[in-house]
């Protein structure tokens, strides 16, 4: 026998008693510390053909139908704790004023665990959008900020209101979020 066969033969007891460390959805549940959000998926976000990684999507305003223009809003979600539910809220220009949230809150939609492979990733349901019309009152133009705001824990809805509304976590949660800004650019192609 070779020394080099017969350095690897006297190694393999060392290295079957060394395993490698696995990550684990369990880590997430300890007591003491943050419980983990499940996290955005950013090569899946995406709005429409026209809709780019960083968040920017150009649209000219002007566009028109029949059938009325829509971006078809896509994106995914990894949660490694594949037995709890995870919720999502989309926001249009949000803005706190007060003890309100505005304008479009489209609300809490929930995401089971999921039930086929790979069962860390959970897809969102496609938003169908267009930028609603006029100035956003968040940025003083006629672009628009549509978020995504996902979290295994949001707050209650109290009065007052735990901050940011309709988006702050529980005690011991996190959220994620994902924007895009709708850019109105003349001649850019319509959905």
């Amino acid at each position: 026998m070779n020394r080099p066969a017969a350095l690897l033969l006297a190694a393999l007891p060392w290295l079957a008693g060394c395993p490698i460390p696995q990550p684990l959805a369990e880590v997430s549940k300890t007591a003491g510390g943050t419980v983990t959000p499940p996290r955005i998926v950013v090569e899946a976000a995406a709005a429409g053909t026209v809709g780019t990684l960083d968040g920017v999507v150009p649209y000219d305003p002007t566009c028109t139908g029949p059938p009325p223009p829509k971006f078809t809003v896509r994106v995914a979600v990894i949660d490694d704790n594949t037995e709890e539910v995870a919720s999502f809220r989309w926001f249009e220009d949000y803005q706190q004023t007060g003890s309100t949230a505005n304008p479009l809150y489209v609300g809490t939609e929930s995401l089971p665990p999921p039930t086929v492979q790979p069962l860390n990733r959970r897809p969102v349901p496609d938003l169908s959008y267009w930028p609603s019309a006029g100035i956003s009152p968040a940025t003083g133009t006629t672009s628009h900020l549509l978020e995504l705001v996902v979290s295994n824990g949001f707050a209650p809805v109290t009065n007052p209101p735990a901050t940011p509304i309709n988006r702050a976590p529980a005690p011991g949660y996190e959220v994620q979020v994902f924007r895009w800004l709708f850019v109105p650019v003349a001649g850019a192609p319509c959905p």
